[in-house]
């Protein structure tokens, strides 16, 4: 009787390790991806003012290429910052779009000052309520 206890316990214990191990693999999933935007995105940046055009062309690209519901708003920021405004904004419909907007939170971020005197600007923020 002991010995089938044991036995049923050990089942139940591997079955919630098998879930638990699902639960760590997904989060450990999404926060690879969480880190791995920011991490492009920074690269990239960097990239970007040092002039190195190839090596901001790869890192960009590889951010862009994210399977990642994080990746949106990186990628705004990195246009606003590069000057292609019509594909910041683009990318910014996207986050609206996908995100509650108060998780937008820092529209003062440096990133986006080249947004500030287009007219499409104050409109996107109104827009967002």
């Amino acid at each position: 009787m002991l010995q089938q206890e044991g036995t049923d316990t050990a089942q139940r214990l591997s079955q919630k390790r098998s879930g638990s191990r699902h639960d760590l693999e997904r989060q450990s999933t999404d926060r690879f991806c969480q880190y791995a935007t920011l991490d492009y995105a920074a690269i990239s940046q960097a990239y970007y003012e040092l002039g190195r055009q190839t090596e901001f062309a790869a890192a960009f690209i590889e951010l862009r290429e994210l399977e990642s519901d994080d990746a949106a708003e990186p990628i705004a920021q990195i246009y606003a910052w590069t000057g292609e405004l019509d594909e910041a904004f683009k990318w910014l419909d996207i986050v609206a779009e996908k995100e509650d907007p108060v998780r937008i939170t820092d529209y003062l971020n440096p990133f986006y000052r080249n947004l500030h005197t287009d007219p499409r600007w104050n409109i996107f923020l109104k827009n967002l309520g």
